[in-house]
């Protein structure tokens, strides 16, 4: 740490594998300060006590005719299961979004693959959805239920530090509330924003890789 910002991340010392350490050089030096973290939750773009924008959600959600939970890939096994169950108490449909890397799956002579699915923990959150036995459609089913103006309230989590996050053209008259971990235009759009998330590295709880 130099000037009041973390300039590099020290590795565990390996001495004589990985060319000593375990951890690459984008690894260690590749650190990003990021300004545009959310730390407050907002109610209609102002800033509220924790309470206010829980209350908000509450009442909207449990009113919604058609609702709709939209979850991240980011999420731990433990926080997709909650979810889940509240998804059921709403009477909401499940949803779940992804993001890929351009160019598609990487392979090596090894058999060594790198795919394109950027989320950590896509096969978990499949496996938790299945077992609270909820079906689970894709972003391309919900924004077609929005356009269709099927959906009248909708609570969706993003998560990614890369900025991305599902494009569902949600309309004014639709309650949206999103939870994330750093402004982005989903953020913006949103009625509350659930704020303080905690990015996916920084989390206690289980992932499953496989996807």
């Amino acid at each position: 740490v130099a000037d009041g910002r973390v300039q590099r991340v020290k590795p565990r010392a390996d001495g004589v594998d990985a060319q000593g350490y375990w951890l690459c050089d984008t690894g260690r030096y590749g650190w990003h300060p990021e300004h545009e973290r959310l730390t407050t939750p907002q109610l209609r773009g102002e800033a509220v006590e924790w309470d206010a924008a829980l209350a908000e959600v509450a009442e909207q959600m449990e009113l919604a005719v058609d609702a709709a939970v939209l979850l991240s890939p980011y999420l731990s096994n433990e926080e997709a299961f909650l979810l889940a169950n509240l998804a059921r108490r709403w009477k909401a449909d499940l949803f779940l979004w992804q993001t890929y890397e351009a160019g598609g799956d990487r392979t090596f002579p090894s058999g060594f693959t790198i795919r394109a699915q950027r989320g950590p923990n896509v096969a978990g959150v499949i496996a938790v959805a299945d077992a609270v036995g909820l079906p689970l459609g894709d972003t391309a089913a919900l924004t077609t239920r929005l356009a269709a103006g099927d959906v009248d309230a909708l609570y969706a989590l993003g998560g990614s530090l890369h900025g991305e996050g599902p494009e569902l053209g949600v309309v004014d008259d639709v309650f949206f509330a999103r939870q994330d971990v750093l402004a982005t235009p989903g953020t913006r759009d949103a009625d509350v924003v659930m704020a303080g998330a905690s990015a996916w590295a920084e989390k206690d709880g289980n992932f499953v890789d496989g996807l």
